[in-house]
């Protein structure tokens, strides 16, 4: 349905969904690939050298003849259809607080660090897929608030794309029990990407963690799912059969993006009842999403072109915005100069808008009370 020029001549009459179908592999293969490279490094320092080359070893054979395949291979959009289907069943945000989010982080630009960031919270950052393979990974938000005085964890997670929700759930309970006894604080939880839907599904799992907990700020998570995962999954059979393939060589399979499938994330909200602020209603949840890509060179800029062609829908280069706001959370919507690893990566020196500055705001956020912020009505258009 969002293929309004299919009536056009294509370049070598390829069909629109060939089209979708080749950004969606040029665009995974090379995110995939830098991170392989990364995974293969680690073997090779811990294991030694072995007779495969590194072209061997990252199966690039494999992946050329998905490409081919992928030129005539078919699809469907009906993935365009469960986009936003949290927000239309669950319910919408609470209200959006975009607004006070920009207020928060101009004054934290402005080097005026807010007073809701006490010494009275243990501040637990959870990092999503693939976390341990990006060097800097939170760092500079957990450095900036420990320079603050403040108590920052880091909550180790398997970040592999083996790694299944259930699995991470059960370590960040055991590492929430320890700070809270360890510290006698509540714990303010900041989540990226998949490792929201692991922390989530932790609260909701262990009941006992809920009462520690004061604040959830989840980052572009794909809390309804992720459309890119989901047409990994279950559209695409080259893309996934290449990945399958490539991963098979680490011993790894596609659990995480199995996890973040439309169908999965529907099971556990929907029928399992696991939604965060069904079964913790005190809880302050503030979900941030983000609709830019500030480099047009990277694997995000066509994984962001591949979603707004193919499904019609607004995203950071992974997560789409419909998909990344919590039913029931205060929603805070971010523009184009922020992909899907700004929050999170090593911002340069001289950046305008730093990832640590984007989290401190967020955190800020959250911890005002209703009182102290502008709750504006949310716009259902902002979903695209």
């Amino acid at each position: 349905p969002h293929c309004q020029n299919s009536s056009r001549t294509h370049v070598d009459d390829m069909s629109c969904s060939s089209k979708h179908h080749l950004i969606l592999s040029v665009a995974t293969a090379g995110a995939v690939a830098a991170a392989l490279v990364l995974v293969l490094r680690r073997r090779w320092r811990r294991e030694g050298s072995t007779s495969e080359t590194p072209v061997d070893a990252l199966g690039i054979a494999d992946l050329a003849q998905a490409l081919q395949t992928l030129l005539c291979g078919e699809g469907t959009s009906q993935q365009t259809l469960w986009i936003g289907w949290a927000l239309r069943e669950l319910g919408p945000p609470r209200a959006d607080v975009t607004g006070d989010f920009d207020r928060e982080l101009a004054r934290i630009q402005s080097n005026v660090h807010p007073p809701q960031l006490s010494g009275e919270y243990v501040y637990a950052f959870v990092p999503g897929l693939l976390s341990s393979y990006s060097p800097g990974y939170f760092t500079q938000s957990v450095e900036k608030l420990k320079g603050l005085g403040l108590d920052a964890r880091y909550i180790g997670v398997d970040s592999t794309v083996d790694a299944a929700s259930v699995k991470n759930a059960a370590r960040i309970r055991l590492a929430f029990r320890n700070l809270h006894q360890s510290t006698g604080k509540q714990i303010v939880v900041i989540a990226h990407s998949k490792g929201a839907i692991d922390a989530a599904w932790a609260l909701a799992e262990y009941p006992e963690l809920r009462p520690w907990c004061r604040a959830f700020v989840s980052i572009q998570a794909p809390y309804g799912g992720a459309a890119i995962a989901d047409d990994i999954c279950n559209d695409s059979k080259p893309v996934r059969e290449m990945l399958e393939t490539i991963l098979a060589r680490f011993d790894l399979g596609l659990a995480s993006l199995q996890d973040m499938s439309y169908s999965a994330r529907r099971q556990v909200l929907e029928n399992d009842a696991r939604d965060l602020h069904t079964v913790a209603p005190g809880l302050r949840i503030l979900s941030i999403a983000s609709s830019g890509c500030p480099s047009l060179v990277s694997p995000l800029s066509l994984l962001r072109l591949y979603l707004r062609e193919r499904h019609g829908a607004g995203s950071d280069g992974l997560v789409c915005i419909a998909d990344a706001i919590l039913p029931g959370s205060l929603a805070v919507i971010l523009g184009d100069d922020v992909d899907h690893g700004t929050p999170v990566l090593p911002s340069l020196p001289g950046t305008a808008l730093c990832g640590h500055d984007i989290v401190e705001a967020a955190i800020a956020t959250a911890l005002c009370e209703d009182d102290e912020l502008h709750l504006d009505p949310w716009d259902e258009s902002k979903k695209l």
